[in-house]
């Protein structure tokens, strides 16, 4: 089944399939994920916190999409919107995910039944889906449930992707379900790995154990060990609901805590109360250069994004039907990321951008 999708991918010009599972009336049974160019650490920060935010999803069912339609993201959301949003600054943007092309499978077979969400996705320089994709999908899909009644009707014991409780244990980023008071609920097996490491080699640890409750986390920051429940309060008074941690190992090693609120995923227990956050112990970003123009000129996402066509050759036209905006829009932005960085020709701009490139 995966290679058949690959090969769908490939004909659609796509970066990244996602295939998963829906309970349904008649089968219960846990959600399952079959994928391709998408990480395991990405696919449970999804499902566990990013999903309330996808701004694809909400446009879809306010559109009351159904079974057998085909939709691009860039048709439900105009692509600035989404650029400028948390969803496409914190999860988008960091996977390089520009574009999405999915739709809804109902598989029926003589005594089972499964529905199912498929969703191709393309990176930044791939551009938009467009109609001739659409008409493509549209013509494999029979393909597509054919190979799924084949494969619920000859091996129904065997799920098509892994559970959420499985990708959780195999993806390779330490990862720990906590509680609102910083204790541990439960660790993925490279996190297992973090917390047994000896004293002086990790960031994060336990700080107490006792048979009646969960452990106490405890996390090294940089002005000394604190109680991970000390890290976990701006989470209750800030708008956005995710925050970076800077650790401070104490081997040196360069590492943050990424502290997202959980939201839960109907078929996994881990992800209802007293769940709270989902962390994540990751290397920091490399920042590109369009990221630290950000940081040092205060650019909007907007602009930003502007500026980055602009270093790939687009021309203003190009980048208004990319982003699906005006081109005065376009032009507005230009002149905007000009004045903030004290340039005063687009070739400056540029210049200045793969200066910042080679620090």
């Amino acid at each position: 089944m995966k290679s058949a999708l690959s090969q769908v991918r490939e004909a659609l010009g796509a970066s990244t399939f996602v295939l998963f599972s829906l309970p349904t009336p008649v089968s219960r049974e846990p959600t399952h994920y079959l994928f391709e160019g998408v990480s395991h650490r990405a696919m449970v920060e999804y499902q566990t916190h990013f999903f309330q935010y996808d701004l694809w999803v909400k446009a879809a069912r306010e559109a009351n999409v159904t079974s057998g339609r085909w939709c691009c993201g860039h048709e439900l959301v105009p692509p600035n919107q989404l650029a400028d949003s948390y969803f496409g600054r914190e999860f988008l943007a960091p996977q390089g995910l520009h574009d999405v092309l999915s739709g809804f499978l109902d598989v029926a077979d003589e005594d089972r039944e499964s529905a199912m969400v498929l969703s191709f996705h393309k990176h930044r320089e791939q551009g938009l889906f467009d109609a001739r994709m659409k008409s493509l999908i549209h013509s494999l899909v029979p393909h597509c449930r054919r190979a799924m009644r084949m494969h619920l009707r000859l091996t129904p014991q065997l799920a098509l992707g892994n559970s959420l409780r499985e990708l959780f244990q195999e993806a390779d980023s330490p990862m720990f379900y906590v509680t609102a008071e910083g204790l541990l609920l439960e660790a993925n097996a490279t996190g297992f790995e973090h917390l047994a490491a000896e004293a002086g080699r990790t960031a994060i640890t336990v700080a107490s154990r006792f048979e009646s409750r969960p452990a106490a986390l405890s996390v090294h920051l940089p002005d000394g060990w604190r109680a991970l429940s000390q890290a976990l309060g701006p989470l209750f008074t800030q708008t956005e609901p995710s925050l970076i941690v800077q650790l401070a190992c104490p081997d040196g090693t360069d590492e943050e805590l990424v502290i997202r609120r959980v939201h839960g995923a109907e078929d996994n227990d881990l992800c209802t109360y007293p769940c709270f956050a989902i962390c994540t112990i990751r290397r920091p970003r490399h920042r590109d250069p369009i990221e630290k123009i950000v940081l040092r000129f205060k650019l909007t996402p907007s602009e930003a994004e502007t500026v980055r066509l602009l270093g790939h050759g687009q021309t203003p036209l190009q980048i208004a039907q990319s982003r699906g905006v005006r081109i005065s829009t376009v032009r507005s932005h230009i002149a905007s990321s000009l004045s903030k960085t004290g340039t005063s020709r687009q070739a400056q701009l540029l210049s200045l951008v793969a200066r910042l490139a080679r620090q």
